[in-house]
């Protein structure tokens, strides 16, 4: 019999760490890029835009949260955990995983995905990353192989944050246009089976 899983995908909106991070959840480089966004986000701002987003995650699969959970737009693996450790609040039965793809994105924009790790596993060195080539570079393409715990099948995942309209609204409309046909298919969380 086919197991069933709840698979969602989110772009969380710039996650970023505090304003004033210590240097080792956030490089001077990104801190150059991304000061003007930040100023004024204190760790009680961050905090409850965490447990706002965590309210909305653990409401997902009729209120037991989903299986699998992409999410784009987040600055750190710190901030990452502050938000699984909301959800695990919200959800005590739920154990959540974290499979980070921390990117070369200027402004600190990474991909992550979230699973319970009672039905998914990720074996080592099953993370890769992708570079699309084109006049202007878009950000990687993450890629990391899981296996299912219940059967062992291996299920390739892709998840990407596509830059915005960087040049121009002409410029970017191919890239548009491409989002949206993709999108079709994604645009509400959807069930799998394996």
């Amino acid at each position: 019999m086919p197991t069933e899983y709840y698979v969602a995908w989110w772009n969380l909106e710039n996650l970023f760490d505090e304003e004033n991070a210590p240097p080792e959840r956030r490089t001077e480089k990104v801190l150059r890029t991304i000061k003007n966004d930040i100023v004024g986000w204190t760790p009680q701002l961050r905090d409850r835009k965490v447990a706002q987003l965590a309210s909305v995650i653990a409401q997902m699969n009729g209120a037991a949260g989903p299986d699998f959970l992409g999410i784009c737009e987040v600055e750190n693996r710190f901030v990452i955990h502050l938000l699984v450790q909301a959800v695990e609040g919200l959800l005590p039965g739920r154990s959540y995983a974290v499979a980070h793809a921390d990117t070369d994105d200027a402004r600190g924009i990474d991909v992550a995905f979230l699973y319970d790790g009672t039905k998914f596993a990720v074996p080592p060195d099953e993370t890769f990353f992708h570079v699309v080539m084109r006049r202007n570079a878009t950000r990687e393409i993450v890629q990391v192989n899981f296996q299912t715990v219940h059967g062992g099948r291996t299920w390739a995942v892709v998840g990407n944050h596509w830059p915005s309209r960087r040049g121009g609204q002409f410029e970017s409309a191919i890239d548009i246009l491409r989002a949206r046909r993709s999108a079709t298919s994604t645009n509400e969380p959807w069930r799998c089976t394996a």
